[in-house]
């Protein structure tokens, strides 16, 4: 506005220099009284009067000319002024999905963090099952051992953050040894794996895959609140609480109950 009205206060000051100017020009040709024009003969009087009425018209030119640029300054700022405006609304908006984008990148790490601090330990536990048995029935101290490293392995590699090597190993592990006793602790790290590298499909396939054969497995609990997870990352708020109620029914004294209640009340 204020760029607007220095404009205006030049534009306005041509303006009424060019007015006194007709003005001053008006009054000497009315000026000319038939004494004074005797002074003259009459083709230098004609000259003097097409003369003051060209530079009259010229003036005049100059005054409709001097209101059009004017005119066009004043719609030329008011569409500046609607940009500005504009912009600035789309940077409002810009902005709050900024805030909106770090807020979920932040979740994300935060919920990765904690499935990494679950973790098992190097010196992975002895389970309730025995490892896969060879057809004659006899226990292969050799194989059981391949059997235990090759899941350490891929545990070492979802460790160091290489989720995609850690994915590949836990699917191989998985197709080589299908009756492991480690088959269920291997599906949950591999669906955790894929949400690592967002591929939320898979995660929930293969963490529901844990919930529905081994409902009973110490990792069903955290596997089913690792879905709602899934499902708050892909904007299934709906679903995600449906989950958690589940979480809360089914395994309602588990640590992934109570994360499931205070996440309950995070979500709006």
């Amino acid at each position: 506005m204020t760029r607007l009205s220095l404009s205006s206060y030049f534009d306005c000051a041509r303006l009424r220099s060019a007015l006194a100017t007709i003005a001053i020009s008006a009054l000497l040709l009315n000026a000319i009284t038939p004494a004074q024009a005797g002074l003259f003969d009459d083709d230098e009087a004609r000259r003097a009067v097409l003369d003051l009425r060209t530079r009259t018209d010229n003036l005049a030119d100059q005054l409709s000319a001097a209101q059009r640029t004017i005119l066009n300054q004043a719609n030329q700022l008011e569409q500046l002024q609607q940009q500005v405006a504009t912009l600035r609304g789309q940077n409002e908006i810009l902005v709050n999905q900024l805030v909106d984008m770090q807020k979920a990148k932040k979740d994300f790490y935060t919920d990765l963090d904690g499935r990494l601090k679950r973790v098992e330990p190097q010196q992975q536990q002895q389970p309730e099952q025995q490892p896969q048995q060879p057809a004659n029935g006899v226990p292969d101290a050799a194989a059981q051992l391949s059997e235990a490293n090759a899941f350490k392995a891929a545990l070492a590699q979802f460790q160091k953050g290489d989720f995609a090597r850690a994915a590949n190993a836990f699917k191989s592990f998985l197709w080589k040894y299908p009756k492991s006793a480690y088959q269920p602790t291997a599906r949950y790290w591999l669906g955790n794996a894929f949400y690592a590298l967002r591929d939320y499909k898979r995660s929930t396939e293969m963490l529901q895959s844990v919930v529905k054969e081994y409902p009973t497995h110490p990792r069903a609990p955290d596997a089913l609140f690792s879905i709602a997870q899934n499902q708050l990352e892909q904007g299934k708020k709906s679903m995600a609480r449906n989950t958690l109620r589940q979480v809360i029914a089914q395994y309602g004294t588990s640590e992934a109950a109570k994360n499931a209640r205070t996440k309950l009340t995070q979500i709006h």
